[in-house]
């Protein structure tokens, strides 16, 4: 009797180690937040152009990716914004100076679909004059509720190889899709 409690309570168990092993990568793939990716156009956001396109390119699966937080008491997560800081590569910074006109464009991860978008503006050298940094407004397209801002700046280059001589950083804020954080304790 003994024998068969133990070899029912190991089937138990090995049936329910496998249902573990074959179910929770699912289950972790299913609750990861989407991303954005993006990708610098000729023209403005009004009158695109077909002339030039670069994707933006990241490391991660997405060019702009969750920023999660802990909540206060470390049970679960909030979406405070959305981040990224893909590089532009073949996009020189010197570029933005030039007579053309050129925008920044988000699209939701994985498709083409426009969500956000802002034109380079080049800064008023009177009023601002941080050399190699560029500030762009994004603007949500349609009701993608989707807005922010991002800063292209020019890359250190450490060596005549490196081909990467922009990158642009990245937030987003969404209308519904990112909490707003619990208020703060005040510190005295």
């Amino acid at each position: 009797m003994r024998n068969l409690q133990r070899s029912r309570w190991w089937g138990l168990t090995t049936v329910a180690a496998l249902a573990a092993v074959l179910t929770l990568p699912h289950l972790t793939v299913a609750q990861e937040a989407a991303g954005f990716d993006g990708f610098v156009q000729s023209g403005t956001c009004e009158a695109p152009t077909d002339d030039v396109r670069v994707e933006l390119e990241s490391i991660g699966d997405y060019d702009v990716e969750p920023y999660l937080a802990k909540l206060d008491g470390g049970e679960g997560t909030l979406t405070l914004a959305y981040f990224g800081a893909p590089a532009v590569p073949g996009f020189s910074f010197a570029t933005i100076f030039t007579d053309e006109d050129f925008s920044l464009v988000i699209t939701r991860g994985g498709s083409d679909e426009a969500v956000a978008c802002g034109d380079l503006l080049e800064p008023d050298d009177d009023d601002f004059v941080e050399a190699g940094l560029l500030l762009v407004r994004l603007q949500a397209v349609g009701g993608s509720g989707i807005e922010g801002v991002a800063s292209f700046e020019r890359v250190v280059v450490q060596r005549e190889v490196d081909a990467t001589s922009t990158r642009v950083r990245i937030l987003l804020l969404t209308d519904s899709g990112a909490a707003a954080p619990p208020a703060a304790t005040p510190v005295d």
